[in-house]
């Protein structure tokens, strides 16, 4: 009967700790959000003021009747450009007069299109390439290591 009791106060430990997952992937996801942040910003081009300050991570909630602010895990992150960021020296005035322009009207490396990046901004990317579509192309770039990530993290917190 000890046995039965024991591995019951056990086993209802393991639950409780189980739902803190949630809150543990979503902090991973708030760290590979950030991750991707990073690539886009070293993909796109330093030729257009404030556009690489204008790419942002934004967590979103998921809608729950009855509920304010962040559910535990049911929260999104997106990766995106704030049209409200200034840019410095752009008639603009600020990144959403020409992000879109750029984003989907620049070339890169091996992909010519009717605007390239100049040869400052290949130089400053970090390893990466630069040129449009960065958002899309980092989130490529990132899109295989995400399940890995997320399952080694629940795998990880599952056997400790």
């Amino acid at each position: 009967m000890a046995l039965r009791n024991r591995q019951v106060r056990e086993v209802k430990l393991k639950l409780e700790r189980l739902k803190k997952l949630p809150q543990v992937l979503d902090q991973e996801l708030n760290q590979i959000a950030h991750e991707v942040q990073q690539t886009a910003r070293d993909m796109a081009p330093i030729q257009y003021g404030g556009l690489k300050r204008a790419i942002q991570v934004r967590r979103t909630a998921a809608p729950q009747k009855g509920a304010k602010g962040f559910q535990r895990g049911k929260s999104s992150f997106q990766i995106y450009i704030n049209p409200m960021t200034p840019a410095p020296g752009h008639k603009e005035g600020v990144v959403g007069g020409y992000a879109w322009l750029v984003h989907e009207h620049m070339g890169w490396a091996g992909v010519p299109n009717v605007i390239m990046p100049s040869a400052i901004s290949v130089a400053a990317g970090n390893g990466e390439v630069v040129g449009g579509k960065f958002l899309d192309r980092a989130m490529q770039k990132h899109r295989g290591k995400i399940r890995g990530k997320l399952t080694r993290t629940t795998r990880k917190f599952i056997n400790h």
